[in-house]
């Protein structure tokens, strides 16, 4: 029975040396310049479209090959937001991006992005009136 466990034991450690020491089709420098490109389209993104943001920090951001070698880019971010007012809010967003090659070149198109989490913080809160509104008077106007 101890003969039986060694040899089960070894295979173990064979099989998960193998999995560790197998490459995988993209490279990691392909990974580190996919994450430096999309941080850019990102940070150029909200610039553009958002007006008033500044401060654009990733928290996290890593890439991972999926099936069929798309990649999928995992990231959170945080950037602020500054209003007419001066009032700034910090909005953070987590989601993934994914990414498919585009033929033999280095190239990749970028066909999906999914936000599942967004959160806003103000910086002042607002204040809200919890209360209810005054009804109007039930008493019916006289018409002459």
């Amino acid at each position: 029975m101890k003969f039986l466990s060694v040899i089960i034991l070894l295979g173990l450690m064979v099989w998960t040396w193998d999995g560790y020491k197998s490459t995988t089709g993209i490279s990691a420098v392909t990974h580190f310049e996919l994450q430096n490109e999309l941080k850019d389209f990102i940070t150029g993104y909200i610039q553009q479209k958002v007006e008033g943001s500044s401060n654009i920090r990733f928290l996290r951001f890593w890439t991972e090959e999926t099936t069929s070698k798309e990649i999928r880019a995992v990231f959170e971010y945080t950037f602020d937001i500054t209003d007419k007012n001066k009032e700034t809010a910090t909005t953070q967003l987590k989601g993934f991006a994914y990414l498919n090659p585009q033929g033999e070149s280095n190239e990749w198109s970028l066909d999906r992005v999914e936000i599942n989490d967004q959160v806003i913080e103000f910086k002042n809160g607002s204040v809200i009136n919890a209360e209810p509104p005054t009804a109007p008077s039930a008493e019916p106007k006289e018409h002459k």
